[in-house]
């Protein structure tokens, strides 16, 4: 479930809730292609990288095939692996698809429930909890939250982040997925 809230006469916050697992999984697209250099300042990447970074640093890990495709796809899909968290991946991967065009627009900041990125720049219940987010724009939150994911990005110099949650649970309990989905059926 998503919820589209209006900041301003003109701008709004999409809420996605878990529409969206990795914002790896939502950008780079054909709408916001990655540019060919970053400036690692702005979107807050990881300080021991060249500035301006260029985007191969982030492009020659990519599974697309093309150089333009590596600048325009998305680095994830929702997972179809036994044991997934995603029941119906290809469900799943139409949502992320359907964001696309709200992430790109100038007017709507997409924020996704489980984006770290989110943490660093809004203000939050626990740091900033008197400051709005209806200035985003003014602000220029959005353009410093785009790329933030790719410091999540396994690298030659570093792995990508452990998991959150190891194994498959459902009511606090550790099961094997195929235990799991054969519950759902029950």
């Amino acid at each position: 479930m998503c919820g589209l809230a209006r900041t301003t006469s003109d701008t709004f916050v999409l809420l996605g809730g878990d529409a969206c697992h990795f914002i790896g999984a939502l950008r780079p697209t054909d709408y916001t292609p990655l540019p060919l250099t970053i400036d690692i300042t702005k979107y807050g990447l990881d300080y021991f990288l060249p500035n301006p970074c260029p985007c191969t640093t982030f492009t020659s890990y990519h599974p697309a095939a093309t150089d333009h495709d590596k600048r325009t796809t998305p680095y994830y899909k929702a997972s179809s692996a036994p044991g997934s968290v995603y029941s119906f991946p290809d469900i799943a991967n139409q949502s992320i698809h359907n964001l696309k065009q709200f992430d790109a627009n100038e007017h709507v900041l997409v924020c996704m429930a489980h984006d770290p990125s989110l943490l660093e720049v809004l203000p939050v219940l626990n740091s900033g909890n008197k400051e709005m987010i209806n200035n985003w724009k003014l602000k220029g939150w959005k353009e410093s939250l785009r790329w933030r994911f790719l410091n999540d990005l396994p690298r030659p110099d570093k792995s990508g982040d452990d998991p959150e949650v190891y194994g498959f649970w459902r009511d606090g309990k550790l099961m094997s997925a195929e235990d799991a989905l054969e519950r759902d059926k029950q």
